[in-house]
């Protein structure tokens, strides 16, 4: 399943569209435009819903960017605004927490959120963190070891199985410890 969807039921070209956002999304020199639709295959309208959607609708379309000059907050809303425009069934996402406070972090699932519900419909998120009490909110952890699946369920029960035997918990009890 993509969402609501069973992948039997989907065109090859539905299939395809995933969105990916990497630890430092690539922003290019250059106008909003140009980096939000770099083959320019959507529209001006549909390129300011891309930004409305992810709060940068205070940019212009001519707008220049730098990319040097953006917090890595700000790179991580670009990079989200450009997947919005693909409307993917699938989004990936690796690593965002951290480069990102926890403002930032609510901001971005806030977005995620009302993009998912309001905008698009469900889709399907995949998040890979290794700030375990930093990621954004999850429906379910995938706990792998050695290739393998070694743990899944809800990041509540996950977290809150005090014995030895969840690895979550004692990955996440140590991560908490450490930041102290």
């Amino acid at each position: 399943m993509l969402g609501d969807v069973h992948i039997g039921q989907m065109s090859r070209r539905d299939l395809l569209t995933i969105g990916y956002l990497p630890q430092t999304p690539v922003i290019f020199e250059g106008s909003v435009r140009e980096n939000l639709d770099p083959y320019r295959s959507h529209s001006d309208h549909e390129r300011m819903l891309s930004l409305r959607s992810d709060g940068l609708d205070h940019l212009r379309l001519d707008d220049f960017i730098r990319p040097h000059e953006l917090t890595a907050a700000y790179s991580a809303f670009f990079g989200l605004a450009r997947i919005f425009l693909l409307c993917p069934q699938l989004l990936l996402l690796y690593e965002v927490s951290s480069a990102s406070n926890r403002t930032e972090l609510a901001t971005l699932a806030g977005m995620i959120e009302e993009f998912n519900v309001e905008v698009h419909g469900r889709i399907s998120i995949i998040q890979t963190s290794y700030n375990l009490d930093r990621g954004l909110p999850a429906d379910a952890v995938v706990v792998p070891r050695e290739g393998r699946v070694n743990e899944v369920g809800s990041p509540s029960s996950l977290s809150g199985i005090q014995e030895a035997s969840s690895e979550f918990a004692s990955m996440l009890r140590l991560q908490l410890h450490v930041n102290e």
